[in-house]
């Protein structure tokens, strides 16, 4: 089957969720079909970001919006009803370069990233097509809009509005449906919603292995895309809520975080007992090194994939249910969870306490992704259906 991916990023490098997702997917994919690429890019890709993605392409085009271009584009989805995002990622000319590459290629299958694609596919009504929802984005903005202050609050309103009504909209539109997790699917308000496909991510376990010989440097470790509001939440509640009060109970506690595009305030922390550590070449790195995992995420949906990668590098996490509602990781087995400042504290303290514990948790959690989280499993689920719905 000839596949063209219609992508609202370049897939890479693998610092934001959709690209890890789409880099895995194209490369899942790449090993039975022909793979081709469409996407919008804010800058060139460099050689070293087309040569990590070229092995598994037939051809990747794109296309670089101007300053004008998404100016205008802001004026012109204000007075519209759609997600204030697609200023960012919808183009008249992309469309039109999009089309041209259609009818030079002659794709079998149509596959669109994230519903600010979803314009694309206009014109496109005779070639089978699948959206990715990905996470319910809707929902994120929603958390960030309770969390926020006015004026931002009735902006993150706005959006959350226009992207639930987008979500819905965007159903009827595409004959296959995929998203990240039960917990998303059920956010999706359309009353054929079940018809969604779950795929999930995965995780390279080739890649993401653990390192005994490694020394340990760091008690505690948090990652992710630092700008990133989700993360940018997590981070304060870690740096603000939950380090004082470790602290108070244990004076040499240690916290890494690493991950990119941290913002400079971070650096001026005022503790000695905390390391950024900002656009790391190898994440693997800062997994090795620390002891426990914590992710304490308030915002945002979907499954964590810094959960599976820690998981992956036989870290016992702890996590927010929120996170784990994505994750389903069994509770007291597989992951610890934690609610409150104070909670995260007491569970850090226990496996401080209680390194066997330490090391049944990240035994099983090991065991929990080995057996959950496989890309080649969860891409087939999706093409078992396209088969099944053709055969029909």
């Amino acid at each position: 089957m000839k596949i063209l991916m219609i992508l609202p990023r370049f897939p890479f490098p693998l610092e934001k969720g959709d690209k890890l997702r789409a880099f895995h997917q194209i490369k899942t994919l790449s090993e039975q079909h022909e793979i081709y690429v469409f996407c919008i890019t804010s800058d060139k890709p460099t050689v070293e970001m087309m040569q990590a993605l070229s092995p598994y392409c037939k051809e990747i085009r794109w296309y670089q919006p101007s300053r004008i271009e998404i100016a205008a584009n802001i004026f012109r989805v204000i007075r519209s009803r759609k997600p204030l995002q697609n200023a960012f990622f919808v183009f008249r000319k992309a469309k039109q370069k999009l089309r041209e590459y259609i009818q030079d290629i002659h794709p079998d299958h149509l596959f669109f990233q994230l519903v600010r694609m979803v314009d694309y596919a206009e014109h496109s009504t005779r070639i089978p097509r699948t959206l990715d929802y990905q996470d319910a984005f809707s929902y994120g903005m929603l958390r960030r809009a309770e969390c926020a202050k006015f004026p931002i609050k009735v902006l993150f309103k706005s959006e959350y509005t226009r992207l639930k009504r987008a979500e819905t909209e965007a159903f009827d539109k595409f004959e296959y449906k995929m998203i990240i997790s039960e917990t998303d699917r059920v956010l999706i308000e359309h009353p054929k919603r079940d018809e969604i496909l779950i795929v999930k991510n995965g995780i390279d376990l080739s890649f993401f292995k653990p390192d005994p010989n490694v020394p340990k440097t760091a008690d505690l470790l948090f990652v992710g895309n630092l700008s990133y509001p989700p993360n940018v939440e997590a981070m304060r509640i870690l740096l603000k809520e939950i380090m004082p009060r470790l602290l108070d109970k244990n004076p040499s506690v240690k916290l890494l975080i690493a991950g990119a595009n941290p913002s400079q305030k971070w650096f001026t922390y005022p503790s000695a007992n905390v390391q950024i550590l900002a656009n790391p070449k190898d994440i693997r790195e800062a997994y090795r090194a620390a002891k426990i995992f914590v992710a304490p995420m308030v915002l945002g949906t979907g499954l964590q994939n810094k959960l599976l990668e820690a998981m992956a590098m036989k870290l016992p996490c702890i996590t927010t249910p929120l996170a784990n509602s994505g994750l389903q990781a069994t509770p007291n087995t597989e992951v610890l969870i934690a609610e409150t400042a104070r909670e995260f504290v007491d569970r850090i303290l226990y496996l401080q306490h209680h390194p066997e514990v330490c090391e049944q948790l990240s035994e099983h959690a090991f065991e929990f992704v080995s057996k959950s989280f496989s890309w080649k499993n969860e891409i087939k689920k999706w093409i078992d259906k396209t088969s099944e719905i053709q055969a029909r």
